[in-house]
């Protein structure tokens, strides 16, 4: 009687690109410091002529490239594929591909691109089989070598380092495919601010041989988007450029009688200093971009918002203040009196009673800069009193 064959479940080619590995499965070599150098956002080929290509989609698929703006089109979890070219590589020498997202506005750019709090989550799909420290990543990569290096807890930046392999006979360029797991307009994240991928070419010592950048923008809709972010290029365009006939205003800003100016109080009870100053820099972030459509206007529209503004910085300075007053400043069991003075307990030192002191006084002067604030009319201060000390300075 023959012997029957062992059962060998069919490779995973069959069912499409293999999923990210649960545990590290690449070779050990050396790889390129965890951290980009050189950083920024203007191309460069370099000496080997580094390209990246997106390659358009010619099916109805769910995303979408705009040559005319380098930008992608995407919806959460989708792959789209990438290609990279070198026409001149060094015989024996190992290349490597960084992907790191950043900032597309200059006043945002140093600061670090990650995951909302609500993706980064462990019970997310897309977190599930996958180590910690990807989490925070908005991007992920199918190869399985990739390597994921940074932390937003240590202000390193998120980027994702995969070699780059020779390209197969009859071809001159490498796929790979990438995809996004957060949303540009998700809060506490990206938070609506426009993104880019900085794609460099580095050897294992992390020098930059060649650099190219690609607008991204994940979203819901992105024909439509597309199609409004082309339309709005060329009005731009058209604005720019020099005619004969008059240019025509732009669009004034809304009247103050359209502007939704009432205040409504919210009061919830925040578990964690680190949340609790997460929801104050949002709320200011709001009111900054409300101050900011009124700009060049004189129509006052801005003065609610610019009041709710500095209290909430208000806010986050008193509470920045006595955090590190207590962290850096405790030695023992500390209590306070009505009037703010020592207590009982407080630990015989004249070093740390000055500073409890001085502390004390930033302390009186915020509370009473809140006051100050929270009863104006206007955000021109002039009905502070005359002997108040404030700690702004200048018009606000």
């Amino acid at each position: 009687m023959e012997e029957e064959e062992d059962f060998k479940p069919a490779p995973q080619e069959f069912f499409g690109s293999p999923n990210y590995p649960t545990q590290p499965t690449y070779k050990e070599e050396i790889f390129p410091p965890d951290q980009p150098t050189d950083l920024c956002n203007e191309e460069y080929p370099g000496p080997l002529n580094f390209e990246v290509y997106i390659i358009p989609n010619e099916q109805k698929t769910p995303w979408e490239y705009s040559p005319k703006l380098n930008k992608i089109f995407i919806g959460i979890n989708l792959k789209f594929p990438v290609a990279f070219s070198v026409k001149t590589r060094p015989n024996n020498m190992k290349l490597y591909v960084r992907a790191t997202p950043v900032f597309s506005q200059a006043q945002f750019f140093q600061e670090l691109v990650h995951r909302c709090i609500g993706h980064q989550h462990p019970q997310d799909p897309t977190n599930k089989g996958l180590l910690p420290h990807i989490f925070q990543h908005i991007m992920r990569c199918s190869n399985e070598e990739a390597r994921y290096f940074g932390d937003k807890n240590e202000k390193a930046r998120l980027n994702i380092v995969l070699p780059l392999s020779s390209p197969q006979a009859g071809t001159e360029i490498v796929r790979e495919f990438y995809q996004f797991v957060c949303k540009n307009s998700c809060p506490l994240g990206m938070n609506r601010r426009p993104i880019e991928i900085i794609f460099t070419l580095e050897d294992q010592n992390g020098q930059v041989l060649g650099r190219r950048i690609v607008a991204v923008r994940v979203c819901s809709c992105p024909k439509r988007d597309r199609e409004k972010e082309e339309r709005d290029a060329e009005k731009s365009e058209k604005a720019s450029s020099p005619q004969g006939k008059k240019r025509k205003l732009a669009p004034a800003p809304p009247s103050g009688c359209d502007v939704d100016a009432k205040i409504y109080p919210l009061n919830i009870n925040v578990l964690g200093k680190h949340n609790y100053l997460e929801i104050l820099r949002f709320s200011r972030g709001l009111m900054a971009t409300e101050i900011l459509k009124f700009e060049g206007s004189s129509s006052g529209g801005e003065a609610p918002f610019r009041k709710s503004f500095d209290e909430i910085n208000a806010l986050i300075t008193v509470f920045v203040v006595i955090t590190w007053m207590f962290i850096n400043g405790a030695q023992a069991q500390v209590t306070f009196s009505r009037d703010w003075n020592p207590g009982k307990r407080m630990v015989e030192n004249p070093e740390f009673h000055n500073t409890m002191k001085t502390a004390s006084t930033i302390c009186h002067l915020l509370i009473n800069q809140v006051r100050q604030l929270a009863a104006c009319e206007n955000n021109r201060g002039d009905d502070l009193d005359p002997g108040t000390t404030t700690i702004f300075s200048g018009r606000r």
